[in-house]
């Protein structure tokens, strides 16, 4: 009677074993996944960081008329990261509409704004970005 528990008992060890090898592999392979898939904290950061330098670079330009953007498609450009295609769009507050140069076949779309406060009449200069 004593062989059979001992036999049990190798396999129950065996068992635990085996599952503590394979909850570990799934562990790391989900963090890693995790952290290459999920880069959107990161486009919105770049995102902040492009509208923070075009708007101070505007509004240094020329205290006295306020602000006025003349090479956007550029200054957004320079500014891009590798990794994402931007479109940037001023329009007047709460009327901005998505450009048409956004590609359709794009799954994720990330969105930021920033509004600019005008000596006329306030702007927000939207950004939109996707990854290439």
């Amino acid at each position: 009677m004593v062989k059979g528990k001992h036999g049990w008992l190798k396999i129950v060890e065996a068992f635990v074993a085996i599952m503590l090898i394979m909850t570990t592999a799934l562990i790391v392979i989900n963090r890693e996944y995790v952290e290459e898939r999920d880069i959107s904290e990161n486009v919105y950061e770049a995102e902040i960081k492009i509208l923070e330098d075009v708007v101070e670079k505007y509004k240094n330009a020329d205290d006295k008329e306020g602000y006025v953007i003349t090479n956007l498609p550029e200054d957004i450009n320079s500014r891009t990261p590798n990794y994402l295609d931007c479109q940037g769009q001023v329009c007047n507050v709460s009327k901005c509409e998505s450009p048409e140069e956004i590609p359709d076949d794009k799954e994720d779309i990330y969105v930021q704004s920033m509004i600019i406060l005008n000596k006329d009449e306030d702007k927000e200069l939207k950004l939109f970005c996707w990854l290439k």
